[in-house]
């Protein structure tokens, strides 16, 4: 769902256990409120966002702002993926996703290995954007 009114705009997407709403330059996750056990896993995934914006790795957006008990992040928007990138990443996936974090340590990535849990950053750097997996 889109609405846009002087300038502002606003879509809606929904994922299994989260809704995101996503402005021009940041998107607000929220748990989904359709069944309690959703809502929980919801809960969580913001919970882990949180946690892993803390490691300051470079291959995940930013979180910009959340609350402890994971009601809602506040994020860095990222715009989807092209096809070639996707094409790309694919290729490279396990790669990227255990490479060096850059802090001393290898780190594996938590997220799927879907187009939807990728994105590009206004720097055009690729970053995971649903990592609360």
């Amino acid at each position: 769902m889109a609405l846009g009114l002087n300038g502002f705009s606003l879509t809606i997407e929904r994922g299994s256990t989260r809704v995101v709403w996503v402005f021009k330059t940041f998107v607000i996750k929220f748990p989904r409120l359709i069944a309690w056990r959703l809502f929980l896993h919801g809960l969580l995934a913001n919970m882990q966002e949180r946690l892993f914006n803390t490691l300051n790795d470079q291959r995940f957006a930013k979180v910009y702002l959340s609350d402890p008990i994971g009601l809602f992040v506040v994020m860095e928007y990222c715009r989807p993926l092209t096809d070639d990138e996707w094409s790309s990443l694919i290729n490279l996936y396990n790669e990227w996703k255990s490479s060096y974090n850059g802090y001393g340590s290898e780190a594996e990535v938590p997220v799927e290995k879907k187009r939807s849990s990728f994105g590009v950053t206004k720097h055009n750097k690729l970053v995971a954007i649903d990592y609360g997996s």
